[in-house]
C-alpha cells in the first residue's frame, strides 16, 4: 500500500474509532444516570418496584453491556488507526 493510503486509512479509522468511543461513553453515562434515577425513585417508594421486579423474576435496572461493548470496539478501532498512522514514514 502507498503512504497516502495508510494515511487516509489511519485517519478514517481513527475518526470512526473515536466517534464510536464517545458514543459508547455517552451510552454508559446515560445508563448510569438512568439507574441512579431509578434507585432514587425506588428508595422513595420504599423498594416497592424492586420487590415487584423480584416477584415476577425481572431485572428492572438497565444493563451496561451495550455501552461497554461500543466503548471497547471504539478503542480497538482507534488504536488500529494510530497503528496505521505510525506506519507512515
Amino acid at each position: 500500500m502507498s503512504e497516502m493510503q495508510f494515511r487516509v486509512g489511519g485517519l478514517l479509522l481513527l475518526a470512526v474509532g473515536l466517534a464510536v468511543l464517545v458514543l459508547g461513553g455517552y451510552i454508559l453515562y446515560s445508563t448510569w444516570a438512568a439507574n441512579a434515577q431509578f434507585n432514587r425513585m425506588d428508595s422513595a417508594l420504599g423498594g416497592l418496584i424492586t420487590e415487584l421486579g423480584h416477584a415476577i423474576g425481572a431485572d428492572v435496572s438497565e444493563s451496561f453491556q451495550r455501552g461497554g461493548a461500543l466503548t471497547a470496539i471504539g478503542a480497538v478501532v482507534a488504536t488500529f488507526g494510530f497503528y496505521l498512522l505510525g506506519k507512515v514514514k
